[in-house]
């Protein structure tokens, strides 16, 4: 709050816009870094295993349960 109030005393009327379009292109920036960041964080987890990609093999694996006697029931 301190920031804020220091900015606006101190940054002209006419380029007070700028600030907010500023900050909130600084947040939209971090919030994209932290997706990012926590998708490769989760893939890299996933991958440096001693079985990688196990975790999918599963997945593929209910899938196809899951999927074969839908695709029988659509037949």
């Amino acid at each position: 709050m301190r920031i804020d109030a220091f900015l606006t005393e101190h940054v002209p009327a006419d380029r007070q816009r700028f600030l907010d379009e500023g900050w909130s292109w600084l947040l939209a920036k971090a919030a994209w870094w932290a997706v990012r960041g926590a998708f490769e964080l989760l893939l890299g987890a996933l991958l440096h295993r001693t079985r990688p990609l196990h975790l999918f093999r599963w997945a593929a694996f209910a899938l196809v349960l899951v999927g074969g006697p839908l695709d029988m029931l659509a037949a």
